[in-house]
């Protein structure tokens, strides 16, 4: 099993034996140096390509600049444990 493999595992063994969401560890390598492990940050994030549930407002020319707006419809949480909520329901 190579360096990073078992590091991870021992993160997520850890991180289960600490009730610890497991997606909210990371393993990042730094060139020259042993990797190392690092909380990912804030709870309160959504990951790229989470989709938010949404309704146009406005309509779209899309041989026009500008912007647009939207409606969200549901409650949108936090991608690593789902508890904390972001985005309201009703939000333009």
């Amino acid at each position: 099993m190579s360096d990073l493999a078992s590091i991870r595992e021992e993160l997520i063994r850890e991180a289960r034996a600490s009730e610890e969401p497991v997606a909210a560890v990371e393993v990042r390598s730094v060139p020259d140096s042993r990797p190392r492990i690092e909380p990912n940050g804030s709870p309160f994030r959504l990951v790229a390509g989470t989709l938010i549930p949404a309704v146009l407002t406005s309509g779209i020319n899309s041989d026009l600049p500008g912007q647009t707006t939207a409606l969200v419809r549901r409650n949108v949480y936090d991608s690593i444990t789902g508890r904390y909520l972001l985005i309201p329901q009703g939000t333009r």
